[in-house]
């Protein structure tokens, strides 16, 4: 019985805790983005960071996931995790949508992106 409070308790505590640091093969900077499969962007349009970011200088990160039609055009964008949750979401979003990427001619699944804001 104690073993199985334990694991109970453990399981919350685990599921509680938000990451507060990116993955560490993640560099900072102002918006940096880490590609899984290195696809060439075409199309890279400026990121727009919340103005309640910059206010209390939070910076962030999120680790998304998204498809790639033939035509280079982001789709099914999926956020996975973001720290802070509920701030970075939108605008990482956003700015994937606006994305073009290099497939030379080839739908891409899966394809995984990390964005990490960083204020100075």
């Amino acid at each position: 019985m104690r073993i199985i409070i334990l694991m109970c308790a453990i399981f919350i505590v685990g599921c509680a805790q938000q990451p507060k640091e990116p993955p560490k093969d993640i560099k900072s900077s102002t918006y940096y983005v880490k590609n899984e499969k290195k696809l060439k962007i075409t199309q890279f349009p400026k990121p727009s960071i919340p103005a309640e970011a910059i206010e209390k200088m939070q910076q962030g990160w999120c680790a998304t996931k998204f498809d790639i039609s033939k035509e280079g055009v982001p789709e099914n964008v999926k956020i996975l995790e973001c720290s802070p949750k509920d701030l970075f979401e939108d605008f990482c979003r956003r700015s994937i949508e606006g994305y073009r990427f290099d497939t030379e001619g080839q739908q891409i699944f899966g394809y995984t992106q990390n964005c990490v804001y960083h204020i100075k």
